[in-house]
């Protein structure tokens, strides 16, 4: 160690981690400026004193500020809450057990959380986290629809945990309602006995890790090799495609409908993971959550073209179309899925004309409504959408205007 190194011991504020480290002077000055030297208590039970050893230099901090910064004893499963994050107002979510998301352990300053209106899990820090309760006029006021989206799932939730059912979709009502009713105990909103200790839409979204999880086993992966073997029946002709689930591999289930997007057929189970008001979209990239084909979370690979939400797990482009055409997908920048080019593997896209889903039909109805409104600025998007290169969007632009005309008519 030469003279201008010293030895420090310091904490951080956050995690509280003790180390010893070697470092230059003016790094230990910076430390001492931010108040991270290592802990030594004295006689005062009341107060921490941080010092540099070599210096003495100490700074008294109050242990309730500290008990303050990482409070944790009321934050129950099932609770809600809202979730400071970085460059954002706090964001509406559901605190959730990190055994039901697949993970063994969580650090102890940390908990799992269900994103609402995002539809993922992450940890964060339960120092960020504050009760439904806790609630502020400013959390109202954005003009984000996701984030309005978010906060009305929330309310909703909190008023069917005390009896007074809301409209999910009416924002106003939800808004004066809350400021009325939140300023009841926290308890008043935590599950009661008897109810269940998630909504509904969290439970699917945690079956389908499960599922995920189950199917990265040793059994799991046997249960998949059995699908393949039924897979080369199915290219050598001996087996039709719809008459196998292409979302699972069970492979002695009973096929309850079609795919709703690719050729082939789906059993119950995974029908309901398929419908598409569950297929949530990624906020910031447009992206679905689920994979294309089977609705499971995972490592998925997106399609490069920017309009195209779809995405596709490596479980299901391995399995339906080779591992050397997943080793080549994953080596191209710009990759176009199997919804936008054509393919000469198992995954085929099913033509709007042979979809069979009156709901798939019903909400992509709506969704156009919700996008163009009137039929002029129907016909005005679609002369617009046409005069751009053929593969700007789908196969050929005239896809484009059929779906539109399948849905609304001729223009």
């Amino acid at each position: 160690m030469d003279e201008e190194q010293k030895s420090l011991e310091y904490v951080d504020f956050e995690y509280i981690p003790r180390h010893t480290v070697t470092m230059r002077k003016w790094r230990i000055e910076e430390f001492s400026a931010q108040a991270r030297v290592r802990k030594t208590c004295t006689s005062d039970k009341n107060d921490y004193v941080y010092k540099d050893k070599s210096q003495r230099n100490s700074m008294r901090i109050s242990k309730k500020k500290i008990a303050e910064k990482v409070n944790s004893s009321t934050i129950e499963n099932g609770q809600l809450v809202w979730v400071k994050v970085k460059g954002s107002r706090p964001w509406p979510a559901i605190v959730v057990e990190a055994e039901k998301c697949g993970l063994a352990s969580l650090p102890a300053r940390a908990v799992m959380v269900f994103w609402l209106g995002d539809g993922r899990f992450g940890n964060v820090k339960k120092s960020n986290v504050s009760d439904i309760t806790e609630i502020r006029e400013r959390y109202f006021t954005s003009a984000s629809t996701q984030y309005k989206k978010s906060v009305c799932q929330l309310l909703k939730y909190a008023s069917e945990r005390v009896g007074e059912i809301q409209e999910a979709e009416d924002f106003e009502n939800l808004t004066q309602w809350a400021k009325i009713a939140l300023k009841q105990p926290p308890e008043f909103f935590r599950p009661k006995p008897g109810q269940p200790t998630y909504p509904m839409k969290v439970i699917t979204c945690l079956q389908r890790i499960q599922k995920y999880n189950n199917s990265q086993t040793e059994h799991g992966k046997r249960e998949w090799k059995k699908k393949g073997r039924l897979l080369r029946e199915v290219r050598m002709g001996r087996k039709a495609i719809e008459d196998i689930c292409i979302s699972c591999p069970a492979v002695d289930v009973k096929i309850t409908a079609k795919h709703p997007v690719f050729i082939g057929g789906t059993c119950q189970t995974c029908e309901d993971d398929l419908q598409l008001d569950e297929m949530m979209l990624d906020e910031q990239d447009g992206k679905s959550m689920w994979c294309a084909v089977c609705a499971q979370p995972g490592p998925v690979l997106a399609c490069g073209n920017l309009h195209c939400e779809r995405v596709f797990c490596i479980n299901c482009i391995g399995m339906f179309n080779g591992e050397k055409e997943l080793t080549m997908i994953q080596s191209t920048p710009e990759w176009s899925c199997y919804g936008c080019t054509t393919t000469d593997g198992l995954l085929k896209l099913r033509t709007t004309s042979t979809i069979q889903n009156k709901t798939q039909r019903k909400i992509l109805k709506k969704n156009r409504v919700e996008i163009f409104g009137n039929s002029s600025r129907i016909r005005d998007a679609c002369s617009i959408r046409c005069q751009l290169p053929t593969d700007w969007g789908h196969p050929s632009c005239s896809k484009a205007y059929d779906r539109l005309r399948d849905a609304y008519g001729p223009f």
